[in-house]
């Protein structure tokens, strides 16, 4: 390829830099249109589509990413920086709000979990408590255990470690 399709097109951009917002989309598809037909070697082509993509951008920066795309017929965008960043910046940010979740839904599940435990075993405490005076009131083993939901076994022993 001759330096003439270079000029061309690079006549092309300075043009779509420099003029008005309405002429520019349809210079910008006719330049697209161009680079295609003219540059053979794809990283060529790739870039210099990529720098029309970012010359609209730019020009137009309220447009979405799918109007851009429409407007050029390009899928281009993915594989610009730009995007990247765009896309490693968003999931960042989806990845931490995640994580946030996460961490608070693991935190409330933990509290609530110590808290059972922390309720069960006072309970198992008043109750062995419970046990121990009145089997000191001379209430049978077997009794006790009836009254407080215990095991015999259990009541038995707090009866022997008594004085």
């Amino acid at each position: 390829m001759g330096d003439d399709a270079y000029e061309s097109l690079g006549l092309g951009i300075l043009k779509l830099v420099v003029e008005g917002k309405r002429k520019a989309k349809k210079s910008a598809k006719q330049l697209v249109d161009k680079a295609r037909q003219e540059l053979t070697n794809k990283a060529a082509q790739e870039t210099f589509l990529e720098l029309i993509e970012s010359i609209i951008i730019n020009k137009y920066p309220k447009l979405s990413r799918e109007q851009v795309q429409e407007m050029l017929t390009l899928n281009l965008i993915r594989g610009t920086r730009y995007y990247q960043e765009l896309e490693e910046e968003i999931t960042a940010k989806v990845e931490k709000k995640i994580t946030a979740k996460v961490e608070k839904k693991v935190k409330a599940k933990a509290k609530e979990e110590v808290k059972a435990e922390v309720k069960a075993e006072v309970k198992e405490e008043v109750k062995l408590d419970t046990a121990a005076r009145l089997l000191q009131r001379g209430i049978s083993p077997q009794e006790v255990a009836a009254i407080l939901e215990l095991d015999v076994e259990t009541v038995s022993n707090i009866a022997n470690l008594q004085p």
